[in-house]
């Protein structure tokens, strides 16, 4: 009797342990990986970063250049990330610590600056990293909304052609991303891509702020407006830009449940509507 209850203690250890390894911190509750069921195959927008050493990076100026992009999902206080960072370590310093064709970027939605560095320090992290003051918390939830969100770590790579595989190599190995970047090629983003647009807004439906990214592709003057579906002109921002990626964040205190419209003009020249629902 004894033998049996302790093969059945031993046996019940062993499956928790193995079921442990496959999950992924979550900041309410645990809940279990399965690789298979969430790699998914999609296009992401632009984003840009700054990391903790100040050097701001966009996804698509970086993919434009023919580079693969990695991103590692973090925060400080996840175990598994600590756990993990080693391993996602090896990978970077095996494709060249950034001097590749790869490149790999630690995100964090709740974390200042100061403790990223702390925690790159204390984990052996050499990649760059951005937390809240670098826009990872904003690039966090457009993830999450965008994608099948399993928790923390979550590893994902952006091919040169905007394409992502999304939640892989999970639990990682150093060599498990090796067949994605291997796959990913050099491919250039498409040529409408270099035309003045906006490049994503988010979130939407939007509540009490919207952020609008967009793109220049020459030096211009550039007139972003949101009208309501009267046609009355709510918003307006106009500056002299330089050939670059920009973000205007849009205060919607004011706004009344309804549909928006978002018009960005290049040289009083209409170059991209958008619409965007706002919800309270």
């Amino acid at each position: 009797m004894k033998r049996t209850l302790l093969l059945l203690l031993a046996m019940f250890f062993i499956a928790s342990v193995s079921a442990q390894d496959a999950k992924k911190c979550l900041p309410d509750a645990n809940q279990i990986h399965n690789s298979a069921k969430f790699e998914v195959l999609t296009t992401m927008p632009n984003f840009s970063l700054t990391f903790t050493d100040a050097t701001k990076v966009y996804l698509y100026q970086t993919l434009n250049t023919g580079k693969s992009v990695l991103l590692d999902f973090f925060y400080c206080g996840c175990g598994y990330c600590q756990t993990y960072a080693p391993i996602i370590d090896q990978a970077y310093t095996a494709h060249g610590s950034g001097t590749g064709n790869t490149k790999f970027w630690g995100i964090s939605y709740t974390d200042a600056n100061a403790a990223i560095n702390t925690y790159k320090t204390t984990y052996g992290v050499t990649n760059p990293c951005a937390g809240t003051a670098g826009n990872g918390d904003s690039v966090t939830t457009m993830c999450q909304g965008l994608f099948t969100w399993s928790g923390w770590p979550t590893y994902s790579i952006v091919c040169p052609d905007k394409t992502v595989h999304w939640d892989i190599n999970y639990p990682p190995t150093a060599t498990g991303f090796d067949a994605i970047f291997t796959s990913c090629g050099s491919a250039s983003i498409q040529d409408n891509e270099h035309a003045t647009r906006i490049s994503y807004m988010f979130p939407v439906p939007a509540q009490n702020k919207i952020t609008i990214d967009f793109y220049a592709d020459v030096n211009s003057n550039i007139k972003l407006e949101v009208y309501d579906i009267l046609g009355n002109v709510l918003f307006t921002q106009n500056s002299e830009v330089t050939n670059n990626f920009y973000k205007q964040d849009i205060d919607l205190s004011a706004f009344s449940d309804g549909t928006y419209i978002v018009k960005l003009f290049q040289n009083d020249k209409l170059q991209d509507t958008q619409k965007f629902v706002v919800i309270k």
